[in-house]
């Protein structure tokens, strides 16, 4: 039975460096439960050198939880998991998808367990939601044009109260991550956070980008490196600038 499929290969949106996005079809994730999985990654680039060398704006764009070291706020371990993942890629693990019927019929989709979901095909987005009973997704490129269509579909990740106004201002759900000393405000707090993981993201799906504003507390390592981001919107701006 297969593990996964190759959902599309193609340049990034963000700078047109080749990527690949992936499914993996099960996950013992504590927090999410067992969702259909995507990671987006690059396609000729181990994970983890395209963090030491920023190519990761190919499959991350602006994110401000970019960087490596200690100025790294991602919570994903890209040593593990992606990295993982795209050996079997390259390995040939993983055949292109015939079927989106087959792969997802009556699960719940994750968009983006790494990588940003904004930087797949809306096609292939749509052909994923066409059979899932029900997913979630977040991109920090809601203030590009490019992800306009996924307005509604995945959440606007946001990294201060500035960003938070401006993304629902312009119709987006966001889902922001605060420093651990902040109170939520003007949010839902994530629900898997209230409950130590007891509700899982594969049963509340709040965050399928129509239903709620949601907060939550940043956790684990980079927890104290958070207060200090610069969001990624005030990235761009500097870049653009």
């Amino acid at each position: 039975m297969a593990k996964g499929y190759v959902l599309h290969e193609g340049p990034s949106p963000f700078d047109g460096q080749p990527i690949v996005s992936i499914a993996t079809l099960h996950s013992s994730n504590r927090k999410t439960g067992d969702m259909v999985q995507t990671w987006i990654l690059p396609r000729d680039l181990h994970p983890l050198d395209a963090v030491k060398t920023g190519q990761d704006s190919a499959i991350c764009g602006q994110c401000p939880h970019r960087g490596s070291g200690t100025k790294r706020t991602c919570y994903v371990n890209v040593g593990q998991a992606p990295a993982n993942i795209w050996r079997t890629y390259k390995a040939g693990g993983y055949a292109p998808i015939s079927s989106y019927e087959e792969a997802v019929q009556g699960r719940v989709v994750r968009f983006g367990a790494y990588g940003d979901p904004a930087f797949m095909p809306i096609t292939v987005v749509a052909n994923l939601l066409m059979f899932a009973k029900g997913h979630t997704g977040y991109t920090h490129q809601w203030f590009q044009e490019f992800a306009a269509d996924y307005k509604g579909i995945f959440m606007a990740s946001v990294d201060s109260a500035i960003e938070e106004e401006m993304a629902q201002s312009q119709g987006w759900k966001t889902f922001r991550v605060y420093a651990p000393d902040l109170p939520i405000e003007g949010a839902k707090t994530c629900p898997a956070q209230l409950t130590d993981n007891r509700v899982q993201c594969e049963r509340c799906l709040l965050c399928n980008g129509k239903k709620a504003n949601i907060g939550i507390h940043a956790h684990g390592r980079a927890a104290k490196q958070v207060a200090g981001l610069k969001p990624a919107l005030h990235r761009a701006r500097a870049v653009q600038h």
